[in-house]
């Protein structure tokens, strides 16, 4: 449990750096980092860098159903699914943000 804290910690703290001066502070965490990065950090740790980008897009997309009209289904794929796309999505697009991964995982599920 240490580590996991610990890893979370590091992480939030290196993804908070990603932001460019000029940019406005819309998307904050580990949304901002671009798929590239996300890249190198999956092939150095899989696990630990999968489980953090996927607990920011959980959080993230939570807050859009929060935020809409018409609600998605969350569960309406599997987990294992919802995180391949975002790697499949990002390494697609190395210069995109992972929130644009993320995004498309949402824009994708079905309604509620």
């Amino acid at each position: 449990m240490r580590l996991v804290v610990a890893f979370v910690l590091a992480a939030s703290g290196v993804a908070s750096g990603y932001a460019e001066e000029g940019e406005k502070g819309t998307i904050a965490g580990a949304g901002w980092v671009s798929c590239g990065e996300y890249a190198q950090k999956y092939q150095a740790d899989p696990q630990n860098t999968e489980d953090y980008f996927y607990a920011w897009a959980q959080g993230y997309m939570s807050g859009l159903n929060q935020a809409l009209w018409q609600k998605k289904n969350l569960r309406g794929w599997p987990i294992a699914r919802q995180k391949q796309h975002i790697r499949a999505y990002c390494d697609k697009r190395p210069l995109a943000n992972v929130v644009a991964a993320v995004q498309d995982v949402f824009d994708n599920l079905p309604a509620r």
